[in-house]
C-alpha cells in the first residue's frame, strides 16, 4: 500500500474509531448518581423551608447537623432517632430521614445544613466534595449544593473530558491497528518475493 493511502486510511481509521466509540456511548447518559443527589438536596432544602415558614425560623443549625451526623452513621436500615413528641422534633426527625434514605451516599458523608449568602433563602444543604472537605460551606468547585444547579458542572465537565480522552484513545489503536497490519503484510510480501 503506498505510504500516502496507508495515511489516509489511518487517519480515516482514527475517525471511524471516535466515532463508534460516540455511537456506542450515546444512549448512556452517565453522571446520574451526581444529579440525584444535587434533586435530593434541592428536596431536603425545599422540606427545611417549609418548616421554617411553619415554625417561624430553621431549626439549630449546629444542633440539627450533629443529629443528622449521629443517625447518618447509624446507616439507613437503622431506626429513628428518638427526639421527642412534639410537632417541631418530629418535623425534623422527618427531614432527617428523608436525608438518609435519599439519594445523598455519594461519598458516604451526611449532608450539612449551613446558613449561606449565596441562596436567595438564606440558607441550603450542600455534600462535601470528593475529597471529603469543604473550604467554602458547599461551594467549592467539587461540593454539591441545594441552591445551584450547575454545582454538579465539575463532575459533567470531567465524565465528558474522560469520555473525549477514551475515543480518542479507541481511534489511536485503531489506526495503529491499520499501521500494524500493513506492515506484517509488507512484510510478508517481501517475504514471499525473497523466496521465489
Amino acid at each position: 500500500m503506498p505510504k500516502l493511502a496507508l495515511i489516509l486510511v489511518m487517519i480515516a481509521s482514527y475517525g471511524l474509531g471516535i466515532f463508534g466509540y460516540r455511537f456506542s456511548m450515546s444512549g448512556y447518559r452517565g453522571g446520574h448518581e451526581y444529579f440525584r443527589a444535587q434533586v435530593a438536596l434541592e428536596h431536603l432544602h425545599r422540606m427545611t423551608k417549609d418548616y421554617s415558614e411553619e415554625y417561624g425560623g430553621l431549626p439549630d443549625i449546629e444542633g440539627f447537623n450533629a443529629l443528622l451526623r449521629e443517625r447518618w452513621a447509624l446507616g439507613r436500615d437503622h431506626a429513628p432517632i428518638e427526639v421527642g413528641a412534639d410537632d417541631i422534633a418530629w418535623h425534623l426527625n422527618f427531614i432527617m430521614e428523608k436525608a438518609i434514605k435519599d439519594n445523598l451516599h455519594l461519598w458516604n458523608s451526611a449532608p450539612h445544613l449551613v446558613l449561606t449568602s449565596a441562596s436567595p433563602d438564606g440558607f441550603g444543604f450542600y455534600l462535601d466534595g470528593e475529597d471529603g472537605i469543604s473550604n467554602s460551606k458547599g461551594q467549592d468547585r467539587d461540593d454539591i449544593n441545594s441552591w445551584d444547579q450547575s454545582s454538579t458542572d465539575f463532575y459533567h465537565a470531567r465524565r465528558r473530558n474522560r469520555q473525549i480522552l477514551k475515543g480518542h484513545a479507541i481511534g489511536a489503536l485503531s489506526a495503529m491497528g491499520v499501521f500494524v497490519v500493513s506492515f506484517a503484510w509488507k512484510k510478508n510480501k517481501r517475504t514471499q518475493q525473497a523466496a521465489q
